[in-house]
This record gives structure tokens, C-alpha cells and sequence, in this order.
């Protein structure tokens, strides 16, 4: 906004009817501080929330889709998976192909008169327990593939899925209060006091960069009174995707390692644009 302002002159004409550069930054922050405020109700609680129970959600769908799968559905794909069948009875998959791939090329065809499908929460898999079973196995010997053709009878294969949805709470996965806890009891977790505080401290930096941006934005715009319209867009956006970004994977790479202290670690890059914003603004007005 304050770029095109620039390129169109409308600076100058706001100037000329009396009204000084500093009252129309005001708007920018405070836009960005409601901003923030937002943000920081996201990152403490609704975004570890909605991670959580995302997992939930995945996990307790696969376990409907195994156990009683739509009613006209006969084909599902789980991982590295393809499973083909006639229909489902007691939550049993009855005359049953299942194709497993290594990549593109497939690994082991199976075909099962019954299968049935279990949930293990500790691995984060599902295995399926085939029944009455024939088929193809791959199996690589040296440089070469040998292909093992016959009858297993009972076959119990994992299906990978997706690890994390059975694991429990993360360090991403807690909201602030439950961070406020790991800090005081860090010894007893498999997180080191450096990693809590290092994401205890990185939610609050990450919340205020909408005003840090709204800061930066808004000076850097008005400073090139006299560029394109494009221009305008492009020394803006250039600290943040250059300088902010970069600063923060650093800085949390730093902080986790112990390198720094992490509360310096988690806010030196928002005080580091952030300073560059406020000298700009001093130097235009």
C-alpha cells in the first residue's frame, strides 16, 4: 500500500495539504499489533491444538475405513499399499489382492481369501493379518531380483501409514501452558531445557512478526518516494523473505543447540528488522 502510494505521488499530496509521514505509519502498526495479537492466540493454543488433533482424526478414520469400509468401496490405497477386494464381512476383507511397491516397481503380490486389518499404536503401522494366501514375492539377491512364487497360508504384513499419529504429544503438539510445565520438569523429558525453551520463546517471536513486517513495511515504503510501483513492493518484501526468514531458522538452530541463549536467539531476529525499520522511519522524517 505504502509503495503504490509512493509511485503514484500520493505521499507528496498528503504532505502538501499539511499531514506529516509519521501519523500515516500509525495505521500499519496498529494493524499489526491486532495482527499479533491474533497470532499469539494461534501459536500458544489453537495451532498445537489442531496439530494434535489432526493425528487423532487420521488415525481414528483409518480405523473406520479397515474395519467397515463405504458401501460400494472396493479399492484402497494405505502407504506403499494397493488393496483390491470383493466385499467385507464381520470386519473381515474377503477375496483380497493386496500389491505392495518399492517405489515405482512392485515388490509383492498377494492374494488372500480373508484379511483382517489391526491398528499398532506403538510402531504407528497397520498390519494386515492375509489368510488362505498365494502369490509373488520379490526378493533382491546380489545384483539380480529372484521371484517366490507358492502358498504361505497365513501372511502378517505392516502397512506403513503414518508414524506420527500414534505417537503422543510433541513438543510442536503443546500449548503454552503445557511448555510452562516441561520447563520447570525438562530433566524428566526426552527434550533437552534448551529445545522447551527455545519453542516456548519461538511462539511469542513468531506472533509479534506481523507488526515487526507492518513496521518494516510501512517505513521502507514511504522511504522510496520517488520508485516505481514495483519497486515499492520489491524493498519491501525484500527484508522480510532475505533477512527475517533466514534469521529465524538460524536463530532456532542456535537456540536449540545451545549455542545462545534461546530467548536472544528467538527475538534477535525481530529486534534485528525491526531496527532496521525504525532507523528508515527516523531518517524520513
Amino acid at each position: 500500500t505504502y509503495g503504490r502510494m509512493a509511485g503514484d505521488r500520493e505521499l507528496d499530496a498528503i504532505r502538501a495539504c499539511g499531514i506529516s509521514l509519521g501519523s500515516i505509519v500509525w495505521p500499519a502498526i496498529l494493524l499489526g499489533i491486532i495482527c499479533s495479537l491474533a497470532s499469539l492466540l494461534l501459536y500458544q493454543d489453537v495451532i498445537p491444538w489442531a496439530r494434535f488433533a489432526g493425528r487423532k482424526v487420521t488415525r481414528n478414520t483409518i480405523q473406520r475405513i479397515v474395519s467397515a469400509p463405504s458401501w460400494g468401496l472396493r479399492q484402497l490405497k494405505l502407504g506403499t499399499s494397493h488393496l483390491h477386494f470383493q466385499g467385507v464381512e464381520d470386519g473381515e476383507f474377503r477375496k483380497i489382492v493386496m500389491v505392495r511397491f518399492s517405489g515405482e516397481r512392485i515388490e509383492e503380490i498377494l492374494l488372500a481369501e480373508r484379511c483382517r486389518f489391526a491398528l499398532d499404536p506403538e510402531q504407528g503401522t497397520l498390519v494386515a493379518e492375509l489368510h488362505d494366501c498365494t502369490g509373488q514375492r520379490r526378493k533382491p539377491s546380489g545384483d539380480t531380483v529372484q521371484t517366490e512364487s507358492g502358498f504361505f497360508g497365513t501372511v502378517i504384513r505392516p502397512i506403513e501409514i503414518d508414524s506420527s499419529m500414534n505417537k503422543p504429544k510433541g513438543i510442536a503438539d503443546m500449548n503454552a501452558m503445557d511448555l510452562e510445565l516441561l520447563i520447570g520438569v525438562s530433566f524428566a523429558t526426552r527434550y533437552s531445557p534448551y529445545e522447551v525453551l527455545s519453542e516456548y520463546h519461538r511462539r511469542f517471536a513468531m506472533a509479534f512478526a506481523p507488526l515487526v513486517f507492518a513496521l518494516i513495511g510501512s517505513t521502507l515504503g514511504i522511504a522510496t518516494r520517488r520508485g516505481s510501483k514495483l519497486a515499492g513492493l520489491g524493498i519491501t518484501t525484500i527484508p522480510v523473505l532475505l533477512v527475517y526468514y533466514p534469521a529465524i531458522m538460524l536463530a532456532n538452530w542456535l537456540g536449540q543447540q545451545g549455542r545462545i541463549p534461546p530467548i536472544l536467539a528467538m527475538w534477535l531476529p525481530n529486534l534485528l528488522v525491526a531496527g532496521i525499520g525504525l532507523v528508515v522511519l527516523w531518517r524520513t522524517l
